[in-house]
């Protein structure tokens, strides 16, 4: 639930089907410019939550102790998509004798006048907003820009009033949605918005009454600014808002990690398979030691010529050598037969 410091006690949160949506801290506080806009800055709470395509929403408010009214009434104007959908008010009077108050604005009512006093009441609903790459849209590109600019978030405020009165029956809203059909890529300026908000079907509803109160301390200074920006999960995780699934070539790589060699218990063999493994285990240490062998002359001969090396660097001068002689035995003759011929050979 979103609750700020200077309010406690005062929470708004997002429902569908009747549970509060989870929702992700932004930390990114937008504001304009100025006075006001530092005002209003540090009384926000900006929260991310995930919109999906078709699903019903509400706006649920709450106010319970430990909070304590210092005003006649609370107003609780909700704004949805930048667009004025109604108003809530809590009397201090009634909130002093319950225990706390409730209120949910699940969409947007209409009088449909008459002596009756009849109203209904049209559901908000997620709507996916539908974007193309086609050249014939690019023409609206810069007015489908200004109309996406407040898409894509619920908002309440909270302001002190005055004591009020009672008038009559609300006022009838529009809420017109412009994006019902496809607008450029371009028009969304690389922002992460996937959702806009439609109206459902209307339905019967109990008709409310219009108060006329006054700002304690202006329209633009509300005491707490409630932000809900909605997307949907895809675009929840470019955002890197919440984690990324796993690549499936990470989870084959997890999969085929080889894990510890299990032990090899060998109660269970006969005669014959033990016999066969003991010569299996000799022929393994047999290649061992003969690898090792290798090693060890590979690393004499290598030892012994880098030192011979040295040694006819060291003498600084040329040094007459005798030459040398070999005498070569041809192994594929007789026995009593052998070749006594001679090579010279230079070192």
């Amino acid at each position: 639930m979103a609750v700020l410091d200077a309010l406690e006690g005062i929470e708004v949160t997002i429902c569908v089907d009747g549970q509060a949506l989870h929702e992700y801290n932004d930390d990114e506080i937008e504001a304009q410019a100025g006075a006001v806009g530092a005002h209003q800055a540090s009384r926000t709470v900006s929260k991310y939550i995930e919109a999906a395509t078709g699903k019903e929403f509400a706006v649920k408010v709450t106010v319970k102790s430990p909070y304590k009214m210092d005003c006649p009434i609370l107003s609780f104007p909700c704004r949805v998509d930048g667009m004025k959908v109604g108003s809530r008010i809590l009397l201090k009077t009634e909130y002093e004798c319950a225990s706390g108050f409730e209120v949910v604005v699940n969409g947007l009512q209409h009088n449909l006048g008459g002596l009756s006093r009849r109203c209904s009441i049209k559901p908000f609903q997620f709507a996916e907003i539908k974007t193309t790459e086609n050249n014939s849209k690019l023409s609206t590109v810069k007015d489908d820009a200004i109309r996406i600019n407040g898409v894509g978030e619920i908002s309440v405020w909270v302001f002190r009033k005055s004591k009020g009165f009672r008038t009559g029956m609300i006022d009838n809203l529009s809420f017109e949605s412009n994006l019902e059909g496809e607008i450029h890529e371009k028009a969304l300026k690389g922002q992460s918005k996937s959702h806009r908000t439609s109206l459902g079907t209307a339905q019967p509803a109990q008709p409310l009454n219009t108060w006329i109160t006054e700002f304690l301390d202006g329209e633009d200074y509300p005491v707490g600014i409630f932000r809900f920006k909605y997307r949907s999960r895809e675009a929840l995780k470019s955002l890197l808002i919440i984690e990324r699934s796993p690549e499936p070539e990470q989870e084959q790589a997890g999969t085929n990690t080889p894990g510890p060699t299990p032990t090899v218990n060998d109660d269970g063999l006969d005669a014959d398979m033990r016999r066969k493994v003991e010569e299996f285990k000799k022929s393994l240490l047999e290649a061992k030691g003969a690898s090792k062998l290798k090693a060890e002359d590979s690393n004499q001969t290598q030892t012994a010529r880098v030192k011979r090396e040295n040694t006819d660097e060291g003498q600084g001068r040329k040094v007459n050598k005798k030459p040398k002689y070999k005498t070569t035995i041809d192994l594929t003759e007789d026995d009593d037969e052998e070749n006594n011929n001679s090579t010279a050979l230079d070192d």
